[in-house]
């Protein structure tokens, strides 16, 4: 197995297991188009383990990234980490024609496949950062959000947009509402 600059060839791995470690310097992986930055290097530790028709690529990786809250739109700047236990299997390169229908289990997301016997790493580690990610980053569990209306940010005080009427198909739940907040404050 020979090991280049991001890139670990897997041709000579046999049915070894060797540990790997290094980072990625900021700008190093493309996150562009990913709407989140690099904002320290990324360090990552695998061990690659040679297996029947492919190889088992397990471990960690610890980066902080900037991205921006889902409510309020704020710049934010998070640390990061997350495992992976990957599984490469070789296949030819058309193993797909663009127009196949492929279904797809449970066991199927964890194995990838591998057109000939190069592990491009900056890619591995690029959707393994994506998937660590949290579902809504939040800049506080409580951010308010903008204003629908004018779209000022609500963390910072109120709007100057009149009320809005409510919906009168809420009604009967703002009626509820009201008779369990006196209930609890008789």
């Amino acid at each position: 197995m020979t090991k280049r600059a991001h890139v670990v060839d897997l041709a000579d791995l046999g049915s070894e297991t060797l540990s790997l470690a290094g980072v990625f310097a900021p700008g190093e992986i493309d996150f562009s188009g990913d709407d989140l930055e690099q904002a320290d290097v990324l360090e990552w530790r695998a061990s690659v383990e040679g297996q029947t028709g492919g190889a088992r690529f397990a471990g960690e990786l610890r980066t902080t990234v900037r991205l921006r809250c889902v409510r309020c739109v704020s710049p934010l700047q998070r640390p990061l980490e997350g495992k992976f236990d990957l599984f490469f299997e070789r296949r030819e390169s058309e193993l797909f024609r663009d127009r196949d229908e492929i279904e797809l289990d449970a066991s199927d997301t964890a194995t990838a496949f591998l057109a000939g016997t190069e592990l491009a790493l900056d890619q591995v580690m690029h959707e393994q950062v994506v998937l660590a990610l949290p579902m809504k980053p939040l800049c506080d569990p409580s951010c308010r959000g903008l204003c629908a209306g004018c779209g000022a940010n609500l963390n910072l005080g109120p709007c100057a947009c009149p009320a809005r009427p409510n919906n009168p198909a809420f009604e009967p739940l703002l009626e509820l509402k009201k008779r369990l907040e006196r209930g609890r404050a008789d």
